[in-house]
């Protein structure tokens, strides 16, 4: 996990067994970066993702805030990842009210699936992107 505190990226490196899965993964999720209070190079942090090879990379909300522009997602275009790169919303841009069809556009142009209310699955993991925290999971399917 790839988390942004005080402007300064954090990695955390985590082993996880789940159930009947039996393929690796390897996952970089990266969150809360609040586009204004980056510390480093928007170069320099996708090289920091590339480094690590993810076969799926998740943004996973706050990732431009009040102030910012939706272009701040062009930057995530030269991220490489095997299987998947997906992007969920969280709090800071439904509170901030950000144009979420600009965002979907951004994302979509840089190579990024924005999952609102939708599923996706890659070999046997469901990845959930929901609107708010408290979406009924029963509409997904599940």
């Amino acid at each position: 996990m790839m988390k942004t505190v005080n402007g300064v990226i954090d990695v955390t490196h985590q082993k996880v067994s789940i159930g009947k899965i039996k393929q690796n993964f390897r996952i970089v999720a990266l969150s809360d970066i609040h586009a204004r209070t980056l510390s480093l190079s928007v170069e320099e942090l996708v090289s920091l993702v590339n480094k690590e090879d993810p076969d799926i990379f998740i943004l996973v909300g706050d990732i431009v805030d009040r102030g910012s522009t939706e272009r701040f997602v062009d930057n995530f275009r030269s991220i490489q990842a095997k299987k998947a790169k997906l992007a969920v919303l969280s709090n800071l841009e439904y509170d901030n009210r950000l144009n979420v069809d600009l965002l979907r556009k951004r994302y979509s142009a840089a190579g990024i699936k924005l999952l609102i209310n939708e599923v996706v699955e890659i070999d046997e993991i469901k990845i959930v992107g929901l609107m708010i925290m408290y979406t009924d999971l029963r509409i997904l399917g599940f």
